[in-house]
């Protein structure tokens, strides 16, 4: 049998082609298994980012419900910022966890204790996923930030705003809010009576009671009827009120009729306590009926920039009296 199989053997042998892949089709394989890899490891990405948002809602949900259920038992008052703050009344009385990275908690209270903005911060994403929930109940997108400017979006008056006017040449003007702006319904603007120009004109407001030890951000939304560039001039001030020397923005350009952000960081100052907070245009050519409006300024404390929303927007609280003081609520990064 052995002798009879082995001829048949050898036609097999002679007759048989290689079946290997060809270096074109492995190639063609590996760019598909890495397309697969790529959908597969978006989606997982996807569903990562999800779970922990939907984590955080639900952290900064049961946080919120936990603090508008403190007012009714004692006297319809929500816990103070110092109240919060302090480790044992966190989590026995509104049996909160403590901070970690991916649950670090914010609050804010208004100083007749009415009003709260509560937020839960998972700082290990970027950008940070943040959910708050303020006294009207609701879970909204947003870390509870304080804003230290008194009257930021000039929604009834251009209270402790100044304006540089040597920087005027040649024209003057008039300042008034109109009900039209970046944010609310109100802006800052100022309307050119004649033909002229300005350099280094601008309004200016001063920030108070402000940290030796914490860096801020400050921001401005700005629009002109003419091309031109501005920029933020920060002072540094000590509580005497004497100068410790200017933080200044890069210029930034502001296309006709276009709202446009300007924005610097501050850092940490040995002696700040103060801030006087300047937006100056550059060089410009005017005519009578051109003006400059500015709206939405903003200086938080830490190195993030942030949305400020709108004086009027629900979620926003005073902390003492509208133009008055500061005022806090939910934002979003910049």
């Amino acid at each position: 049998t052995y002798a009879t199989l082995k001829p048949m053997q050898k036609w097999a042998a002679k007759h048989t082609t290689s079946s290997g892949f060809t270096i074109v089709e492995l190639l063609i394989v590996i760019v598909v298994i890495a397309i697969l890899a790529a959908i597969t490891i978006v989606a997982y990405t996807g569903i990562q980012d999800r779970a922990k948002a939907s984590a955080v809602s639900s952290a900064a949900s049961q946080a919120g419900k936990q603090t508008l259920a403190y007012a009714p038992t004692n006297n319809d008052l929500y816990p103070t910022e110092t109240q919060f703050q302090t480790s044992s009344f966190r989590t026995t009385t509104l049996k909160l966890p403590t901070d970690t990275p991916q649950a670090t908690y914010d609050y804010y209270a208004s100083d007749d204790q009415k009003a709260f903005c509560l937020s839960v911060t998972d700082t290990t994403t970027s950008p940070e996923t943040a959910y708050a929930m303020t006294q009207n109940g609701t879970t909204v997108p947003g870390r509870c930030v304080e804003n230290l400017v008194r009257n930021p979006s000039f929604e009834t008056t251009a209270a402790d705003w100044s304006y540089n006017t040597p920087g005027l040449s040649g024209t003057s003007g008039s300042s008034s809010t109109p009900s039209a702006g970046y944010t609310g319904n109100n802006s800052l603007r100022f309307t050119f009576n004649t033909s002229g120009s300005y350099n280094n004109f601008g309004p200016y407001t001063q920030v108070v009671n402000l940290s030796a030890t914490s860096e801020y951000d400050l921001s401005v939304w700005v629009r002109s009827t003419k091309a031109s560039t501005f920029r933020i001039v920060a002072e540094r001030r000590n509580s005497s009120n004497s100068s410790l020397g200017n933080v200044v923005s890069n210029a930034v350009s502001v296309a006709p009729n276009t709202w446009t952000m300007v924005q610097v960081s501050v850092p940490v100052t040995a002696n700040m306590a103060r801030l006087t907070f300047c937006v100056y245009g550059a060089s410009s050519s005017v005519v009578g009926g051109d003006y400059v409006e500015f709206d939405g300024a903003m200086v938080t404390a830490g190195p993030d920039t942030y949305s400020y929303p709108s004086g009027s927007d629900t979620g926003w609280t005073w902390t003492a009296g509208q133009g008055t003081s500061s005022l806090f609520g939910p934002a979003l990064p910049q």
